[in-house]
């Protein structure tokens, strides 16, 4: 359970520290405006949706997305928030362990990445993830957030692009 001390202190933290301030809202943007667009676009099961239309042309057309995917493959997978320990659901070691190889199957690529972004925003905007005491998790988590961020970024820089490539 978080307290109000912990969300006035967190929020003291996030001004004292502007990059990850200007990074968390602009994912969180981000993520809104895309899932809007895919939600509109695709309906019912639009996640799965998205990387099947999508993930090749971002894979193949957009260098950003295999670069940061890699970096993602580097790290420890992302854990969960409704777990205790923010242990990490198979989904997304899967997702981090499939990213690791690199191989030729590039929609496949494409969804384990958004997987893991995905988990990067539920943990932070819907499981209330705040560090305050532990300063290795909120650099990393900070990291995370960043990383998740130019994805976005990237995704919706050329979605315009994509909706064109793949109609």
């Amino acid at each position: 359970m978080i307290n109000a001390w912990e969300v006035l202190e967190f929020r003291k933290r996030l001004e004292s520290d502007p990059e990850n301030r200007d990074a968390r809202c602009s994912f969180h943007e981000n993520y809104e405006w895309l899932e809007g667009y895919w939600r509109s676009q695709f309906c019912k099961h639009f996640f799965d949706q998205v990387w099947e239309k999508y993930g090749d042309y971002y894979w193949q057309n957009v260098p950003e997305i295999q670069q940061i995917a890699q970096k993602f493959a580097k790290l420890p997978p992302v854990g969960n928030n409704k777990n205790p320990d923010y242990s990490p659901t198979d989904e997304v070691i899967n997702a981090t362990n499939l990213l690791q190889t690199l191989n030729k199957t590039p929609s496949t690529h494409f969804r384990a990445l958004m997987i893991i972004i995905r988990q990067i925003r539920n943990n932070l905007f819907h499981g209330k993830k705040m560090e305050l005491s532990d300063e290795s998790q909120y650099q990393r988590n900070k990291g995370l957030v960043k990383l998740a961020k130019i994805v976005t970024d990237k995704i919706l820089e050329f979605l315009n692009e994509a909706e064109k490539a793949c109609a």
